[in-house]
Protein backbone atom coordinates (compact mmCIF):
# COMPACT_ATOMS: atom_id res chain seq x y z
CA UNK A 1 0.00 0.00 0.00
CA UNK A 2 1.71 3.59 -1.28
CA UNK A 3 1.84 6.42 1.78
CA UNK A 4 -0.52 8.38 -0.23
CA UNK A 5 -3.53 5.89 -0.29
CA UNK A 6 -3.06 4.79 3.38
CA UNK A 7 -3.12 8.83 3.89
CA UNK A 8 -6.64 9.04 2.10
CA UNK A 9 -8.00 5.71 3.66
CA UNK A 10 -6.77 7.15 7.10
CA UNK A 11 -7.96 10.49 6.42
CA UNK A 12 -11.68 9.21 5.03
CA UNK A 13 -12.03 6.58 8.34
CA UNK A 14 -11.31 10.13 10.54
CA UNK A 15 -14.43 11.54 9.10
CA UNK A 16 -16.28 8.51 8.92
CA UNK A 17 -15.78 8.54 12.68
CA UNK A 18 -15.87 12.12 13.67
CA UNK A 19 -19.55 12.05 11.73
CA UNK A 20 -20.45 9.40 13.62
CA UNK A 21 -20.12 11.38 16.66
CA UNK A 22 -21.77 14.68 15.42
CA UNK A 23 -24.41 12.32 14.79
CA UNK A 24 -24.85 11.30 18.87
CA UNK A 25 -23.99 14.48 19.60
CA UNK A 26 -26.75 15.78 17.42
CA UNK A 27 -29.21 13.02 18.66
CA UNK A 28 -31.04 15.79 21.73
CA UNK A 29 -31.88 18.06 19.01
CA UNK A 30 -33.78 15.35 16.92
CA UNK A 31 -36.91 15.22 18.56
CA UNK A 32 -39.13 16.34 16.84
CA UNK A 33 -43.02 15.38 18.58
CA UNK A 34 -44.85 15.08 21.69
CA UNK A 35 -47.14 12.43 23.47
CA UNK A 36 -49.19 13.32 26.30
CA UNK A 37 -50.80 10.81 27.92
CA UNK A 38 -53.50 11.07 30.25
CA UNK A 39 -57.20 11.39 30.91
CA UNK A 40 -59.37 13.06 28.31
CA UNK A 41 -62.41 14.36 31.03
CA UNK A 42 -60.91 16.14 33.90
CA UNK A 43 -63.55 17.68 36.73
CA UNK A 44 -62.59 20.95 37.87
CA UNK A 45 -60.89 21.36 41.61
CA UNK A 46 -59.87 17.59 41.12
CA UNK A 47 -56.21 17.88 42.68
CA UNK A 48 -55.03 14.24 41.64
CA UNK A 49 -54.78 14.85 37.95
CA UNK A 50 -51.30 13.47 35.92
CA UNK A 51 -50.68 13.24 32.19
CA UNK A 52 -46.98 11.77 31.41
CA UNK A 53 -45.14 13.58 28.09
CA UNK A 54 -42.95 11.39 25.76
CA UNK A 55 -40.68 12.65 23.44
CA UNK A 56 -39.86 11.15 20.00
CA UNK A 57 -38.01 10.93 17.14
CA UNK A 58 -39.17 9.82 14.04
CA UNK A 59 -42.35 8.09 16.02
CA UNK A 60 -39.32 6.32 18.18
CA UNK A 61 -39.01 7.44 22.13
CA UNK A 62 -35.79 9.60 22.31
CA UNK A 63 -34.43 9.59 26.21
CA UNK A 64 -31.68 13.11 25.73
CA UNK A 65 -32.30 15.32 28.06
CA UNK A 66 -33.81 18.57 27.04
CA UNK A 67 -36.66 21.22 28.34
CA UNK A 68 -39.92 22.15 26.86
CA UNK A 69 -42.55 24.81 27.85
CA UNK A 70 -46.21 24.54 28.08
CA UNK A 71 -48.26 27.00 26.39
CA UNK A 72 -51.64 28.81 25.85
CA UNK A 73 -53.40 27.33 29.50
CA UNK A 74 -56.06 28.62 30.50
CA UNK A 75 -56.69 30.79 33.62
CA UNK A 76 -56.66 28.46 37.06
CA UNK A 77 -55.04 25.54 35.52
CA UNK A 78 -51.12 24.77 37.07
CA UNK A 79 -48.63 21.99 36.12
CA UNK A 80 -46.40 21.31 38.32
CA UNK A 81 -43.50 21.04 37.99
CA UNK A 82 -43.50 24.06 35.43
CA UNK A 83 -40.42 26.66 34.40
CA UNK A 84 -42.12 29.13 32.04
CA UNK A 85 -38.86 31.21 31.83
CA UNK A 86 -36.17 28.42 30.89
CA UNK A 87 -38.83 25.62 30.53
CA UNK A 88 -39.01 22.11 32.51
CA UNK A 89 -36.52 19.01 31.95
CA UNK A 90 -37.36 16.10 30.45
CA UNK A 91 -35.77 12.74 29.55
CA UNK A 92 -37.78 10.20 28.01
CA UNK A 93 -41.30 9.69 29.64
CA UNK A 94 -42.10 12.73 32.54
CA UNK A 95 -44.65 12.86 34.35
CA UNK A 96 -46.70 16.46 35.53
CA UNK A 97 -49.06 16.98 37.42
CA UNK A 98 -52.22 19.35 37.00
CA UNK A 99 -53.99 21.60 39.30
CA UNK A 100 -56.93 23.84 38.83
CA UNK A 101 -58.96 26.24 41.08
CA UNK A 102 -61.97 27.92 40.74
CA UNK A 103 -61.26 30.10 38.34
CA UNK A 104 -61.35 27.86 35.75
CA UNK A 105 -63.86 27.38 32.70
CA UNK A 106 -65.43 24.34 32.12
CA UNK A 107 -65.53 23.11 28.91
CA UNK A 108 -62.56 21.85 26.23
CA UNK A 109 -59.46 22.74 26.06
CA UNK A 110 -55.90 21.85 23.72
CA UNK A 111 -53.17 21.11 26.11
CA UNK A 112 -50.26 22.21 24.22
CA UNK A 113 -46.53 21.54 24.71
CA UNK A 114 -43.35 22.61 22.74
CA UNK A 115 -39.72 22.25 22.79
CA UNK A 116 -37.96 25.55 24.45
CA UNK A 117 -35.66 25.89 21.87
CA UNK A 118 -37.73 24.85 19.16
CA UNK A 119 -41.10 26.14 18.80
CA UNK A 120 -41.72 23.76 15.42
CA UNK A 121 -41.63 20.71 17.67
CA UNK A 122 -45.53 20.05 19.71
CA UNK A 123 -47.14 17.87 21.34
CA UNK A 124 -50.87 18.68 21.99
CA UNK A 125 -54.22 16.85 23.74
CA UNK A 126 -57.70 17.47 23.90
CA UNK A 127 -58.94 17.71 27.35
CA UNK A 128 -62.46 18.90 28.47
CA UNK A 129 -63.11 20.22 31.90
CA UNK A 130 -66.19 19.05 33.68
CA UNK A 131 -67.98 21.33 36.81
CA UNK A 132 -67.06 20.06 39.86
CA UNK A 133 -69.31 17.55 41.84
CA UNK A 134 -72.12 19.22 43.75
CA UNK A 135 -74.63 16.43 44.65
CA UNK A 136 -75.54 12.68 44.68
CA UNK A 137 -78.53 10.80 43.18
CA UNK A 138 -79.17 7.77 45.09
CA UNK A 139 -81.51 5.06 43.41
CA UNK A 140 -81.98 1.54 44.29
CA UNK A 141 -82.00 -0.68 41.42
CA UNK A 142 -84.68 -3.14 41.89
CA UNK A 143 -88.11 -0.96 41.11
CA UNK A 144 -90.26 -0.80 43.06
CA UNK A 145 -87.88 -0.84 46.42
CA UNK A 146 -89.13 -2.25 49.69
CA UNK A 147 -86.07 -3.41 51.99
CA UNK A 148 -86.02 -5.40 54.93
CA UNK A 149 -83.04 -5.10 57.80
CA UNK A 150 -80.67 -7.66 57.78
CA UNK A 151 -81.03 -8.12 53.28
CA UNK A 152 -78.54 -6.50 50.74
CA UNK A 153 -79.54 -4.76 47.64
CA UNK A 154 -77.57 -2.74 44.78
CA UNK A 155 -77.97 0.73 45.09
CA UNK A 156 -76.53 3.52 42.45
CA UNK A 157 -74.67 6.39 43.32
CA UNK A 158 -74.63 9.22 40.35
CA UNK A 159 -72.36 12.16 40.69
CA UNK A 160 -73.61 15.13 39.62
CA UNK A 161 -72.57 19.02 38.85
CA UNK A 162 -74.81 22.00 40.43
CA UNK A 163 -76.80 21.75 36.90
CA UNK A 164 -77.58 18.29 37.21
CA UNK A 165 -75.36 16.86 34.70
CA UNK A 166 -73.53 13.51 35.74
CA UNK A 167 -70.05 14.31 36.83
CA UNK A 168 -68.26 11.17 34.24
CA UNK A 169 -64.73 12.26 35.57
CA UNK A 170 -65.51 11.77 39.27
CA UNK A 171 -63.77 9.30 41.48
CA UNK A 172 -63.45 10.71 44.75
CA UNK A 173 -64.32 8.45 47.99
CA UNK A 174 -68.00 8.80 49.43
CA UNK A 175 -69.54 7.45 52.86
CA UNK A 176 -73.01 6.02 53.19
CA UNK A 177 -75.05 6.62 56.03
CA UNK A 178 -78.34 5.49 57.84
CA UNK A 179 -80.42 8.11 59.86
CA UNK A 180 -81.54 4.42 61.82
CA UNK A 181 -79.06 2.38 62.81
CA UNK A 182 -75.82 0.99 61.14
CA UNK A 183 -75.02 0.37 57.29
CA UNK A 184 -72.71 -2.40 55.97
CA UNK A 185 -71.66 -1.26 52.81
CA UNK A 186 -71.39 2.30 53.35
CA UNK A 187 -67.62 2.83 52.86
CA UNK A 188 -67.45 3.65 48.61
CA UNK A 189 -64.40 4.30 47.03
CA UNK A 190 -63.38 5.87 44.29
CA UNK A 191 -62.40 3.45 42.11
CA UNK A 192 -66.33 1.74 42.21
CA UNK A 193 -67.30 5.07 40.43
CA UNK A 194 -66.96 4.41 36.20
CA UNK A 195 -68.30 7.40 34.08
CA UNK A 196 -69.59 9.55 37.28
CA UNK A 197 -71.48 6.68 37.87
CA UNK A 198 -71.32 4.02 41.21
CA UNK A 199 -73.15 0.75 41.27
CA UNK A 200 -72.50 -1.42 45.60
CA UNK A 201 -74.41 -3.78 47.47
CA UNK A 202 -75.08 -2.14 50.88
CA UNK A 203 -77.22 -3.36 53.97
CA UNK A 204 -79.20 -1.78 56.71
CA UNK A 205 -78.13 -3.25 60.07
CA UNK A 206 -81.43 -1.88 61.99
CA UNK A 207 -84.30 0.47 61.62
CA UNK A 208 -87.21 1.98 63.45
CA UNK A 209 -89.79 -0.30 63.69
CA UNK A 210 -92.94 2.33 63.62
CA UNK A 211 -91.82 4.50 61.19
CA UNK A 212 -90.82 1.31 58.80
CA UNK A 213 -89.08 3.84 56.64
CA UNK A 214 -84.93 4.88 56.58
CA UNK A 215 -82.69 7.57 55.21
CA UNK A 216 -80.06 7.37 53.61
CA UNK A 217 -77.41 10.02 52.93
CA UNK A 218 -74.06 10.22 50.45
CA UNK A 219 -71.08 12.31 51.59
CA UNK A 220 -68.21 13.01 49.76
CA UNK A 221 -65.20 12.53 51.77
CA UNK A 222 -63.33 15.71 49.78
CA UNK A 223 -64.27 19.49 49.71
CA UNK A 224 -63.02 20.64 46.49
CA UNK A 225 -61.92 24.34 45.71
CA UNK A 226 -64.51 26.95 45.85
CA UNK A 227 -66.96 24.53 47.87
CA UNK A 228 -67.88 25.67 51.83
CA UNK A 229 -69.19 21.92 51.99
CA UNK A 230 -68.55 18.44 50.29
CA UNK A 231 -70.87 17.48 47.91
CA UNK A 232 -74.10 15.43 49.28
CA UNK A 233 -77.46 13.37 48.90
CA UNK A 234 -80.00 11.39 50.28
CA UNK A 235 -82.78 8.94 49.75
CA UNK A 236 -86.01 7.85 51.97
CA UNK A 237 -86.95 4.53 51.18
CA UNK A 238 -89.63 1.70 52.73
CA UNK A 239 -87.77 -0.46 54.54
CA UNK A 240 -89.05 -3.05 56.94
CA UNK A 241 -87.68 -4.54 60.48
CA UNK A 242 -88.32 -7.72 59.26
CA UNK A 243 -90.25 -9.87 56.61
CA UNK A 244 -93.91 -10.16 57.08
CA UNK A 245 -95.50 -13.47 58.95
CA UNK A 246 -97.00 -15.70 56.22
Amino acid sequence: MTQTKAFFMNKTLKLWFLGGLAILAGRGWAVDQYVITGPSVVMVADSDVSISLEPREKGEPDATPHRVKFVGLPAGLTITPDNPADGSPVQGPTRFFLSFNATVTPGPFVLKVRKSDNARVLGQKAVNLERSVARFSLTPLARPFVGVVGQPFELQIIARDATGAVVTSFKGDVDLKAVSGDLDGGSVTGDKFEKGIATVTVRFLGGDPTAQFNRLSARARTIYSGQQEPATGQLDLAVRTAEPAP
